[in-house]
């Protein structure tokens, strides 16, 4: 039947506790692990071929906040590893208040190195580096509504393209 088709295992261990009186650390950790078939018409890699399809995916993430009188000032960084993929990063984010903290500016940049290789091409080997800035504006309406916008702005260069896909040839 198709319902057994694939089988996926996520457990998580996540964090976020107060450090002192104005510090915060938030972190997670998930290890995700895939097995079963694939759909014939995505790849050769198929249950039906006898190959199958297995995955194992390690990703934490961390951050330390410190909160001032009128800011924060945050910073973090992210990797996952694959098989066929690692990605890391680094995050600078810091929020500014208004006298009644009922509104707030955030600003955040953050960059990321990923290294690309693929388990059907031996001969991938191909990296990417993305680099985005985000600046926001959040105001408290009333004690159980706030409203937030958001504008992310990223550039980026390398590999994009999925070598999974036999027709994704991105620039």
């Amino acid at each position: 039947s198709n319902a057994d088709r694939m089988h996926v295992k996520s457990p998580m261990l996540s964090i976020d506790t107060p450090i002192g009186t104005s510090s915060e650390f938030e972190g997670s950790f998930v290890l995700d692990s895939m097995s079963g078939a694939s759909p014939l018409y995505l790849d050769t890699v198929s249950g039906a071929s006898g190959i199958g399809v297995e995955d194992r995916r390690k990703a934490a993430d961390a951050k330390f906040t410190q909160y001032f009188e009128e800011f924060s000032l945050g910073i973090g960084g992210v990797f996952s590893n694959e098989n066929d993929y690692d990605s890391r990063g680094l995050t600078l984010e810091s929020e500014i208040w208004t006298a009644s903290k009922n509104t707030s500016f955030t600003f955040a940049v953050s960059g990321n190195q990923d290294e690309i290789t693929s388990d059907i091409d031996p001969q991938l080997d191909e990296d990417r580096r993305t680099f985005s800035f985000l600046t926001g504006i959040s105001q408290v309406l009333n004690s159980r509504s706030r409203i937030q916008a958001n504008l992310t702005l990223s550039s980026g260069d390398g590999y994009f393209s999925d070598p999974y896909k036999n027709y994704d040839n991105r620039p």
